[in-house]
């Protein structure tokens, strides 16, 4: 029994010895962890990187990753060697910096914390003094000497400021300066002085008298560095700023690409109306009553393209040229040839008086013209460059022309009702069929052509198939204020924009052309939603409201904004294409309530 008792006693420390040995919190030694840099105390400056490297090792293992701690807060972890870290300070104060290592048994071990104090920037003391300090006449040399400290270290340039625009720099110890035949004039003079670290400090400024006649100064307010960009055909206004010390400003000239645009006696502002796109630099010179003169420092301005319509554009097309866009001048009755590219423009004389809407088929390269007040569509070949004359009523007034290459029909929208024509015949097929709407869009694939009414709130769709007119489906109350229906066949729908009717909100819908009671989507344009154009391959929607003057570039798969091009008028009146590859936008605006500012707006898309 006893010898038992021995053998059990025996057994049970064996195995407690075991265990022990398997454990590894037992065995495992804690990695070793120095900081090497910084010192405790560093002190340094708010602009300077702390640069941080510590030396960490394990006798039976790896080290796994070093921490770096800022007052007790995680800042980085690095896990490859050299441990180091580079850190900036944002503000002054005094911290606590400490590391920890960690092996890859999970044992670990601290630094200890040391203090790093960052402080305020200082930057250097410069002044600066002159001779002849009193009495200077025209035409003499300044000596100036500079003198400047700082205690980040040495000087490393200095720089002579004349009027505030820099005259002259001396990067050699001891810093001096010679203005040289100063001529008559009132002068403000500093210097800033650059040291080691960057820091740049400017002295107090010193006016300096030179007798005798004192030329004018003069400079630009506006347009100013801070107006560098305008629209096509903007009125610029140029306000100049001049004094003369000892006398007055007698006369101004103002330059435009150092071509004289005006000539001022008196006064010392002006309008350049309507100023054609292109690049500009202004410049200024100003005669005193002595007949001294100044110049001003150039202005550089850049009017974006476009082109003055002189007249309501009333529609817009793309052709098969990238070059080439037309136009509706439904004031002048002209056929407005649009180079996009140059930003040109030429016109042709229609034969009647308010052409209203256009259609262009590709296949054919013929655009058909309708106009409000006559019976007949003007024909455009684009290859003969000839027009021609196709009637379908002897009373109706048109508002708005469909052209369906694909199934040779042309489809007029008049006051009295929709007419279809064969396109290759010129033989009317439909007269007078009954239809709601002003505003028409056709989807050719399905034979739909789509309605509604400008200022009202519902939309329609009519099939013409076997060029007989059908109402199909009605959506009413799609949103008070509608102002135009657009069709995007590739995508399978079309869109209204509508807003502020019964409570709809301001929105685009989105409708499925199969089925109009099924909204697909919506486009959010902003307040009062009222145009919308599809580019040729229907990947974009762009769209204007009546509220903030811009156009909106929208996702028309994803129904997402993607841009906003400022358009100055395009929320009171809107119409816009693209080039045939659709790396153009073209815009026309005007403002409607001073009935100006006829506009064609060019941007790139």
């Amino acid at each position: 029994m006893k010898n038992r008792i021995c053998f059990l006693v025996m057994l049970l420390i064996t195995l407690t010895l075991s265990c022990k040995k398997d454990d590894p919190s037992e065995s495992n030694k804690p990695p070793i962890i120095e900081l090497l840099s910084p010192l405790d105390g560093k002190t340094i400056d708010q602009s300077d990187t702390l640069n941080i490297l510590a030396f960490a090792t394990d006798e039976d293992g790896t080290v796994k990753q070093v921490l770096f701690y800022i007052d007790g807060v995680l800042l980085f972890t690095d896990v490859a060697e050299p441990f180091q870290y580079k850190h900036h300070f944002t503000e002054t104060g005094t911290y606590t910096l400490q590391l920890k290592a960690i092996d890859d048994k999970g044992g670990s071990t601290a630094t200890t914390g040391i203090i790093v104090r960052v402080k305020d920037i200082i930057v250097p003391v410069v002044t600066f003094s002159y001779s002849p300090n009193w009495n200077i006449t025209e035409s003499s040399d300044i000596e100036f000497t500079v003198s400047a400290t700082s205690p980040n270290g040495d000087i490393v340039k200095t720089s002579l400021y004349i009027n505030d625009v820099i005259y002259a720099v001396d990067t050699t110890y001891p810093f001096s300066f010679t203005w040289e035949s100063v001529p008559a004039g009132n002068y403000k003079v500093a210097v800033t002085a650059t040291d080691v670290k960057g820091r740049v400090s400017e002295s107090n400024s010193i006016s300096i008298y030179i007798n005798t006649n004192r030329p004018p100064t003069i400079e630009f307010e506006y347009p100013s560095a801070y107006f560098p960009e305008f629209l096509p055909g903007s009125d610029i206004y140029i306000s100049l700023d001049t004094y003369d010390s000892d006398g007055t400003v007698e006369k101004i000239e103002v330059f435009a690409n150092n071509v004289l645009i005006k000539t001022l006696e008196g006064e010392d502002s002006f309008i350049w109306e309507k100023v054609p796109s292109g690049e500009y630099t202004f410049k200024a010179k100003a005669y005193d009553d002595k007949g001294a003169t100044a110049i001003c420092e150039s202005v550089k301005i850049k009017v974006s393209s476009g082109i003055i319509a002189n007249g309501i554009v009333s529609d817009l097309i793309y052709s098969e040229n990238d070059n080439l866009v037309f136009g509706l001048n439904q004031t002048t009755n002209k056929l407005l040839f649009i180079n996009p590219e140059t930003v040109s423009m030429t016109e042709l004389t229609l034969p009647s008086s308010q052409p209203l809407a256009m259609d262009y088929s590709l296949t054919d390269k013929k655009l058909y013209i309708l106009y409000k007040f006559s019976g007949y569509i003007s024909v455009w070949d684009n290859v003969t460059k000839s027009l021609s004359i196709l009637e379908f009523s002897g009373i109706a007034d048109g508002r708005d022309i469909e052209v369906d290459a694909q199934n040779r029909r042309i489809y007029v929208l008049t006051n009295n009702g929709l007419f279809i024509l064969d396109m290759d015949s010129g033989a009317v097929l439909l007269n007078d069929a009954p239809m709601q709407g002003t505003l028409i869009d056709l989807d050719p694939g399905l034979r739909f052509l789509f309605s509604a009414q400008e200022g009202g709130s519902s939309l329609y769709k009519y099939s013409v198939s076997n060029d007989m007119l059908t109402l199909s489906q009605t959506v009413f109350n799609a949103g008070g204020n509608t102002r135009w229906v657009a069709v995007n066949a590739s995508k399978g729908y079309v869109v209204l924009p509508s807003g502020g009717g019964n409570g709809a909100g301001y929105t685009v819908w989105a409708f499925e052309s199969q089925n109009i009671d099924n909204v697909l989507g919506e486009f959010d344009i902003d307040t009062y939603p009222k145009y919308a154009y599809f580019t040729t391959d229907g990947k974009k929607m762009l769209g204007t409201n009546g509220y903030n003057g811009n156009i909106h570039v929208m996702n028309a798969e994803t129904f997402v904004k993607e841009r906003i091009i400022e358009c100055p008028n395009v929320d009171d009146y809107a119409r816009i294409t693209t080039n045939i590859s659709n790396t153009k936008i073209v815009a026309f605006s005007y403002d409607t309530y001073y009935n100006e500012e006829y506009i064609i707006y060019i941007y790139d898309l």
